[in-house]
């Protein structure tokens, strides 16, 4: 095996992130947002984004993942997975794990089984050369200090939670906020959608491309937040960096008048 040597400017252009809040905070919707996506629907729940043109499949059990995994890798008709959502994934590895050994409750070697088999899934998507987002609840643990409740992504096992941060390049805290607005004498309660990717005292989240700021907000028109506005913030200024180092170093760059026309790619399934 050769060891392949590259540049960091010749980094592909691909984002892995992990997304964690409430139930209902938007995270479905957020993943509908990235391109070419397929959603694997864990949860069921995929009313929020029903009349979309996304493609989407549904995983029943273990095996369900491990076949939507060798399709993804095989295939180019998708740029982007979203796994919705780890957290019930791993309830489905335990259900299966227990069931197998006939037990009605799991053992220290189920927790080991099970928080092992999250391990390596996770690690092989993220490892897949297209963009990955990972979906979880959140839950709640005591700070170093006792003296705040700290929100991290809800999965089961001491250290799984801060293992799967470290796996992926951005973690981000997905927040609602209600404001109370007046129009022509009415009051009403506007709710605001954000991503924190910055971390506080109460929330773990992080940004490894360091271009993102604390928040990724909603548009002037109250869309988002989108997959593809992180994108544009991510590599928009990467871009014409990558461009600068490649003219010095005598890197042939590809010009508008000489790219090749994008290829149209077939839209997935409207979701019934």
């Amino acid at each position: 095996m050769t060891l392949e040597v590259k540049k960091t400017f010749n980094t592909e252009g691909l984002i892995n992130m992990l997304l964690y809040g409430p139930s209902g905070a938007g995270k479905t919707v957020y993943c509908s947002t990235a391109p070419k996506v397929l959603v694997l629907d864990v949860e069921g729940g995929l009313m929020s984004i029903r009349g979309t043109n996304v493609a989407h499949a549904k995983i029943d059990c273990m095996g369900d993942i491990g076949e939507a995994y060798l399709l993804l890798k095989g295939s180019k008709e998708y740029d982007t997975v979203a796994i919705d959502s780890i957290t019930e994934l791993q309830k489905r590895s335990m259900t299966e794990i227990i069931e197998a050994d006939g037990n009605a409750i799991p053992s220290m070697k189920n927790w080991g089984q099970n928080i092992e088999e999250m391990r390596k899934i996770i690690r092989a998507f993220r490892d897949l050369p297209i963009n990955v987002i990972f979906t979880a609840l959140e839950s709640t643990k005591e700070t170093e200090d006792g003296l705040a409740m700290e929100k991290q992504p809800a999965l089961q096992g001491k250290s799984l939670p801060q293992e799967v941060m470290g796996f992926v390049d951005i973690v981000g805290h997905m927040e609602i906020f209600e404001k109370q607005e007046e129009v022509d004498g009415k009051k009403s309660v506007k709710v605001y959608r954000a991503i924190r990717v910055q971390p506080s005292k109460t929330v773990n989240a992080k940004d490894r491309s360091k271009e993102l700021g604390t928040w990724i907000k909603q548009d002037l028109n109250g869309h988002g937040p989108s997959f593809a506005d992180m994108y544009s913030k991510v590599f928009g200024k990467k871009k014409a960096q990558t461009e600068k180092v490649a003219d010095s170093e005598g890197v042939k760059k590809e010009t508008p008048a000489t790219a090749k026309k994008k290829t149209v790619v077939k839209k997935g399934n409207k979701t019934k």
